[in-house]
């Protein structure tokens, strides 16, 4: 399942092209699979598990430069 804070950001489609430009891991947009697969990826899980694991991280690594970026920056007090 999409995270709810990147459904309301985009679509699957545009979730499923970001993981593959950004993270180098693909993914199936559930909008592929009818209406119902909205906010939903379907993942083909035959990768040896080190493989698997590296995606993983790479997942965790793009979604997290994302709300990091977008994290309101401390201020300096005076």
């Amino acid at each position: 399942k999409v995270p709810d804070a990147w459904r309301a950001k985009m679509d699957t489609m545009d979730f499923a092209m970001k993981l593959l430009e950004e993270a180098d891991v693909a993914a199936s947009p559930g909008s592929g699979f009818g209406p119902a697969g909205e906010g939903f990826l379907r993942m083909a899980l035959v990768e040896n598990e080190n493989r698997l694991r590296q995606a993983v991280r790479q997942i965790g690594r793009c979604l997290g430069r994302e709300s990091t970026a977008s994290a309101p920056q401390p201020t300096a007090s005076t």
